[in-house]
C-alpha cells in the first residue's frame, strides 16, 4: 500500500531562533508525522509534558489509537545527544499496520501497531487496542530500562482539526486523553522542577544564564502540564 509522510515543526511556545540546545531539547518542537493512505489518516507526535514525562500519541481517523507516557528522572530526555521521532504505515491487502519510534536522552523507544488486528506492541509487550489506548511507562532511564506500570482506556474521540500539523493545547490528543482520566495527572509530576541545564551553549558557564534558561523552560512545561491536568 502506498503511503506518504510529512514532518513539520510542532510548537506550543514561541522561542528565540538562537535558543541553545537545552531549550530546543527540553521544550521540544516535536515532530508530527502524517501518513495518509487510502484507508486511514494517521498522525503521531512526541513531546515533553513535564520535567519527567514525554508523551507519544498515535491518532487515526480522528480517534486516539494509542498514547504512551514515558517517565524517567527529571530532565532525562534532555541528555545524551540528538532527539528525533519517525513513523510510517502500510500493510498488505486486508491488513493495516504502523510503526513509530522516538529517540530522547540517548534512548530509543518504538511502538508497533496492527490496526487490522487491534494490537500494539510497546516494550515487547502486546497490548489489545480494544482494551487499552493509554499506556504508562516508568523508569525509562533506569538501569533496567522502562517498564509498563499501568494501562487505561479513555474515550478515543478527538477534537476535529482541519490540519493535524496545526495543533493547540486545546485539541492536542495527549492533553485531551489525560483530561478524560484525571487520575493520570499525578503520573505527570507537574510539581517536579526542571533541572539546571548542563548543555546551554557557549553561555553555559554563566550560572545566571543557566538559571534564566531553567526558569524559562520551567514556565513553558508548567503551562503545558497544567493544561493537561485541568478539567
Amino acid at each position: 500500500m502506498d503511503s506518504t509522510r510529512k514532518a513539520t515543526s510542532f510548537n506550543f511556545a514561541s522561542t528565540p531562533a538562537d535558543r541553545p540546545l537545552y531549550l530546543t531539547v527540553a521544550i521540544a518542537a516535536a515532530i508530527l508525522l502524517v501518513a495518509g493512505t487510502a484507508r486511514a489518516q494517521v498522525s503521531s507526535a512526541s513531546r515533553p509534558l513535564s520535567a519527567t514525562v514525554i508523551s507519544t500519541f498515535v491518532a487515526r481517523n480522528g480517534e486516539l489509537a494509542l498514547l504512551v507516557l514515558w517517565r524517567g528522572s527529571p530532565g532525562w530526555y534532555a541528555r545524551g545527544g540528538g532527539n528525533s521521532s519517525s513513523g510510517g504505515g502500510g500493510g498488505r491487502p486486508g491488513q493495516e499496520v504502523g510503526s513509530f519510534s522516538m529517540t530522547y536522552g540517548g534512548r530509543t523507544f518504538s511502538i508497533d501497531l496492527n490496526y487490522s488486528a487491534g494490537l500494539a506492541k510497546v516494550l515487547d509487550q502486546e497490548i489489545s487496542l480494544a482494551d487499552t489506548n493509554v499506556v504508562l511507562v516508568d523508569d525509562v532511564d533506569g538501569p533496567s530500562g522502562g517498564r509498563i506500570v499501568d494501562r487505561r482506556r479513555v474515550d478515543p474521540t478527538l477534537p476535529q482539526v482541519s490540519n493535524p500539523a496545526q495543533r493547540t493545547m486545546e485539541n492536542d490528543p495527549a492533553i485531551t486523553a489525560i483530561r478524560r482520566a484525571p487520575e493520570l495527572g499525578a503520573f505527570l509530576q507537574c510539581d517536579v522542577p526542571v533541572p539546571v541545564p548542563t548543555d546551554a551553549g557557549p553561555t553555559g558557564a554563566d550560572p545566571a544564564v543557566r538559571d534564566r534558561l531553567r526558569e524559562y523552560v520551567q514556565g513553558v512545561l508548567t503551562e503545558v502540564c497544567r493544561a493537561a491536568t485541568s478539567p
